[in-house]
């Protein structure tokens, strides 16, 4: 990395962090989109995407890099106009590009406009790593919402892919008596010799097996994307808020809001869990993966 000249653009406190990281690591760094408030000293700012980028070896655009795949993702620095990712992506054809979780449409426009643009969240090492962040944020969501200890509590994980495989030895080292909901046999076969009792996910007569975690639990998280609590499964949990469903899942997440609103069901969303509650750790994660990328490539 010594010397390498790296531009990071836009994001939130993981790219800041990353800005960071980058800079004890050798290279030279400059930052567009981020307020120097949240950054380490040492680090150059600059306001113009131009001169940000012509300089640049390698383009770092944050994770999302867009919210609605046109602008840059932005949210430490409300100075600045929103930038088009066109704009960017027409200074870096020459630039070695890297992005977090590019939507199709980012991929499309990036193609369109003749730039490689890799994204460092495909990365298993990374989306495990992530994992182990959200499941520390998951845990610390659950502290601030149960009315009992995690010690003695008993807790359900519905889903049982990198955040359940993550989530579940937490929540037993803790001293809670952990269910891991799951489709799959082999799953299920884990999870019980890491001492879980389990619950198999089936659709029955149009009703999942969930229904059975409505009664007997202090937390639920749920990991799966699909929403298993439906409206009717949701109607056997009744109007009761001891037991708080937090919802892990992506869009569009695994829990029908409304249903869980009209019945007075406390549910979270908790979603980008690493940026939130561990941003520095998840800014050391990506820079580690990104200099893992361009090592190989050497």
């Amino acid at each position: 990395m010594n010397g390498l000249k790296v531009s990071l653009l836009g994001g939130d406190l993981r790219q800041a962090a990353l800005a960071g990281f980058m800079a004890r690591n050798g290279a030279d760094v400059r930052v567009f989109g981020i307020s120097p408030l949240c950054l380490p000293d040492g680090i150059t700012v600059c306001r113009d995407i131009e001169c940000i980028t012509e300089a640049a070896e390698v383009v770092i655009l944050p994770l999302p890099v867009s919210g609605d795949g046109i602008y840059l993702n932005c949210p430490l620095d409300g100075q600045t106009p929103p930038v088009r990712l066109g704009d960017i992506f027409k200074l870096c054809r020459e630039k070695r590009v890297f992005g977090g979780r590019c939507s199709p449409a980012v991929k499309k426009r990036a193609e369109e406009l003749g730039v490689t643009l890799t994204d460092y969240f495909d990365s298993e090492e990374l989306k495990i790593a992530n994992s182990v962040l959200a499941a520390e944020g998951a845990l610390s969501v659950a502290m601030n919402e149960l009315k009992v200890s995690v010690f003695g509590s008993r807790s359900a994980v519905v889903g049982y892919g990198r955040l359940g495989r993550a989530l579940v030895p937490m929540l037993r080292s803790l001293g809670s008596r952990v269910t891991v909901a799951a489709r799959k046999s082999t799953d299920l076969a884990w999870a019980e010799t890491f001492g879980c009792d389990t619950l198999k996910l089936t659709v029955t007569d149009g009703k999942s097996s969930v229904v059975s975690l409505s009664t007997g639990y202090d937390v639920i998280f749920n990991t799966v994307p699909y929403w298993l609590f439906d409206a009717d499964v949701l109607a056997e949990f009744g109007g009761s808020d001891d037991c708080p469903i937090i919802d892990l899942a992506s869009a569009p997440g695994g829990v029908n809001m409304g249903a869980a609103e009209r019945l007075g069901i406390k549910v979270i969303k908790a979603l980008s869990l690493p940026g939130r509650y561990a941003p520095y750790s998840a800014g050391k994660i990506i820079g580690e993966c990104i200099m893992n990328i361009i090592d190989k490539e050497k």
